[in-house]
């Protein structure tokens, strides 16, 4: 089994996205045509931002796409499946393969929330761009048979297709230029004069040509074989993992989900690893990580076995963590703990096994309204921002750098601005080329983001993390247990980079380079009075 086979296929579908399946039964046969039940329902495998099911029946299977929740709870632009619907429909029929779209409801009284119903087509999911196993003529012909598509897509009369009113359709060279700009200042690793002069020279030698409105075409802005490429490049991190030097050491690893983990960072994997995919349930990720403690799948037992819930963290940004939702989040990542320990006990292994809980941030109310437009912070045509949220970094347009400068720097009612030479000691913070030339902190409870996105943004309390990190609510969770440790003991506070130079200790190999202290943590261990 490939480390891409729990993408491909169907599984039960999961709590969290279950609906009631005679409601929806009884839809389908009075509003698609050709539609008859009995139905059963699976759900697609692979992390999907819209839950994808199988519909089953006895003459012929179908693919749903639903929003994952009621649209009052989403951002009005996101989960825009209507947009799929009416986008695949009108090409239906044209050159570019697409199934063929047979109902829309945006009706959620019937399942909770929006859905289509399309053609169900056969084929293959090839997550790995590399193709491996196929021979150079059946990659080619695959690559062939992109290019051909993409080329169709650019050659469709769209508004004869009904998709006039689709999307912007002028300067898009311009808002592409200006796009690539900022990802580029915002993945610096050291300054490349060129690449900024470039910046200044493309908008600048535009030709007529890329603004003729007349010469307009549909384009895909993710067309490959997957789009998984930013977080499987490893070229983003500039440290080594923790289950990378544990690989490197000759032991074995473990990762569900854990940032970074999808990346082969220096040519290396964990020994076993499951990609982010929140549509699988804490149960069954549970079931995993104790499999693999139990040295599944080939009997050798992981050094280290890393797993990560993002139960919490959704619900906080998206309820607060003052809310009923952020207590049932805790209590499901309490309740999946709680059924590793079980298993680990019941298997003989707990008492001979370190376990940590840790959490990376904390979470802190942001009451409704408190939102500030980047806009309003600095203008546009003196600086652009490069980040948004709570550490807000803005790079001032060439020539502008003393307008930018004095509109940002010092302290404002809700938020404070420095250059990045200059950010508190504290927070060891500004040196590396990737972050801006101006960075400003917002203060606690109050998020900064562009008037757009604030247009789309639901009314009600949410929450954010990212604030100054000396902030009770930004303080992080760290319990642990096991036979290296002492119990009962309530450490003082200490920085979240000093648990690495404590994993490297405790799974035997030698830290790599490294910002934490390896005696923060001394005091937890057994023996070290």
């Amino acid at each position: 089994m490939s480390n891409f086979d729990h993408f491909v296929g169907t599984r039960p579908v999961s709590e969290q996205h279950a609906f009631d399946i005679d409601t929806l039964t009884a839809w389908l046969t009075r509003n698609m045509e050709g539609f008859t039940g009995p139905m059963t329902v699976e759900m697609f495998k692979g992390g999907q931002s819209n839950p994808t099911y199988k519909l089953i029946t006895p003459g012929a299977s179908y693919v749903m796409r639903a929003k994952p929740g009621p649209v009052a709870k989403l951002l009005p632009s996101a989960h825009a499946i209507e947009r799929e619907f009416a986008v695949m429909s009108g090409l239906y029929g044209t050159d570019v393969p697409v199934p063929r779209m047979h109902v829309l409801c945006e009706d959620e009284s019937v399942i909770g929330r929006a859905f289509y119903v399309m053609e169900c087509m056969q084929g293959r999911v090839l997550w790995d761009q590399s193709l491996p196993g196929m021979t150079p003529t059946e990659r080619g012909a695959i690559y062939n048979e992109m290019n051909r598509v993409i080329a169709a897509l650019h050659s469709v009369k769209f508004a004869d297709r009904g998709l006039a009113s689709y999307g912007k359709p002028g300067n898009y060279f311009d808002r592409q230029i200006g796009r690539w700009s900022k990802q580029y200042v915002a993945s610096i690793t050291q300054p490349i004069e060129e690449m900024d002069k470039l910046m200044q020279w493309l908008p600048a030698n535009m030709p007529a040509s890329a603004r003729d409105e007349s010469k307009v075409s549909i384009v895909h802005g993710d067309f490959r074989l997957d789009n998984r490429d930013a977080v499987t490049n490893p070229a983003w991190w500039g440290g080594e993992p923790i289950w990378v030097g544990v690989e490197k050491a000759g032991y074995k690893s473990a990762t569900w989900s854990w940032p970074g983990s999808e990346a082969a960072i220096q040519g290396v994997h964990a020994s076993q690893w499951h990609a982010y995919d929140e549509s699988v349930p804490l149960p069954e990720r549970m079931h995993q990580v104790l499999s693999w403690l139990q040295g599944a799948p080939d009997g050798h037992k992981p050094r280290l076995v890393a797993a990560y819930m993002e139960q919490v963290d959704k619900a906080g940004h998206t309820y607060g963590p003052d809310s009923p939702e952020y207590a049932n989040a805790l209590q499901q990542v309490d309740a999946a703990i709680g059924q590793l320990l079980d298993g680990m006990r019941r298997d003989g292994l707990l008492d001979q096994t370190n376990v940590i809980v840790v959490s990376d941030h904390g979470m802190a109310t942001v009451p409704d309204g408190q939102v500030i437009a980047t806009e309003d912070m600095v203008a546009p045509e003196i600086a652009r921002e490069v980040s948004v949220g709570q550490s807000v970094g803005f790079a001032p347009q060439p020539g502008r750098e003393r307008e930018a400068e004095k509109a940002l720097l010092g302290a404002h009612p809700h938020y404070d601005c420095w250059k990045k030479d200059r950010l508190p000691a504290r927070w060891h913070y500004g040196s590396h080329p990737r972050i801006p030339p101006i960075v400003c902190q917002m203060h606690e409870g109050w998020d900064a983001l562009t008037r757009k996105s604030i247009a789309r943004r639901p009314p009600g309390s949410r929450g954010s993390h990212g604030y100054d990190p000396a902030l009770p609510s930004m303080q992080a969770v760290f319990v642990a247990r096991g036979p290296s440790f002492r119990q009962g003991v309530l450490l003082p506070r200490f920085d979240n980079v000093d648990v690495y130079p404590l994993l490297a200790r405790l799974t035997g190999i030698t830290a790599a380079p490294n910002d934490g202290d390896p005696q923060a943590l001394r005091q937890a261990l057994r023996g070290q009075d």
